[in-house]
């Protein structure tokens, strides 16, 4: 009896041992991950934290101080804990400008969350650093595939994804199949996103940097869609809270482009993705100018 309970101790023992080392071996991965994700070189002065529609509808090449660091399927509150590790990674070269985009789409971005700001399902930081303790948690309580978004592997497979995505990849009626199945309707309730962008908004006055918020491109079959009088409603808030807070806000909703410039109804294609980032770069340096002469 006593050597089957020796035996019993020892495989306890031995087994949380492991446990514990695998554990340790994850937060070493994804912290290294993390930090190779979000640490940012010097000339980096303007980072889109956004969703696919910024992932697939900017790009870097041509703009050396834009980071984009946008990935498919984030949410808002996700896009807070990226903009933490930004800031906590970068301290003395963080971004002066966040691009945020804010589109009329019916995601679930507009809807319900799990819980305030998800702290215990994505990478933490506090004031003081590196929350160990909600890091931890995160690494037990997390599925394999959240793990996988930050697989180097992953990201960069996505951001392959991202810039070869044309119309001969993908169908027109994506978008709209997706967004209005069963008589669904875009959400138009800001006050379901406005405090994640009170929440931001705080963190990047801390740190003497600006907000831009954006709204991308639809392709003219998705804008008539929507009606009317509820995207009025979204813009006016819109346009009402960058006002509040000194933010800046660039409606490319209408932007004209052709057919060939979108790979869905709401995806810009890499032709759109081309003309997209050379609009806002000139409207952001137009923009830039303006405030400097202001200052």
């Amino acid at each position: 009896m006593r050597v089957f309970l020796f035996r019993f101790a020892m495989f306890l023992f031995c087994f949380s041992l492991i446990a514990s080392c695998a554990y340790l071996g994850l937060w070493f991965k994804y912290r290294r991950i993390i930090q190779n994700e979000f640490t940012l070189p010097k000339n980096i002065e303007v980072v889109s934290i956004s969703d696919s529609h910024t992932a697939y509808g900017l790009i870097e090449d041509g703009w050396s101080q834009f980071k984009n660091l946008s990935s498919s399927g984030t949410q808002i509150d996700i896009w807070l804990w990226k903009l933490k590790w930004i800031f906590h990674l970068n301290p003395k070269n963080h971004p002066k400008y966040i691009i945020l985009e804010q589109g009329v789409h019916s995601h679930d971005q507009y809807l319900d969350f799990i819980s305030e700001m998800r702290a215990s399902d994505w990478p933490c930081v506090d004031s003081d650093g590196i929350n160990t303790r909600a890091y931890f948690r995160w690494i037990t309580k997390t599925s394999f595939y959240q793990l996988r978004k930050w697989n180097p592997v992953t990201i960069d497979k996505t951001r392959r994804i991202a810039l070869c995505k044309d119309k001969k990849e993908a169908n027109l009626k994506t978008s709209i199949d997706t967004h209005f199945k069963k008589g669904k309707k875009p959400d138009f309730e800001f006050s379901k996103t406005q405090k994640f962008l009170d929440e931001i908004q705080k963190i990047t006055k801390r740190h003497d940097s600006k907000i831009i918020l954006i709204s991308l491109p639809c392709h003219i079959n998705y804008r008539k869609k929507v009606p009317q009088e509820l995207l009025l409603k979204w813009t006016a808030e819109m346009r009402n809270w960058t006002e509040k807070n000194n933010a800046t806000y660039f409606n490319y909703w209408e932007y004209p482009l052709n057919d060939d410039d979108f790979w869905d109804y709401d995806h810009l294609s890499a032709s759109g993705r081309i003309k997209m980032t050379a609009k806002l770069r000139e409207d952001f340096d137009c923009w830039r100018q303006k405030q400097h002469k202001q200052d």
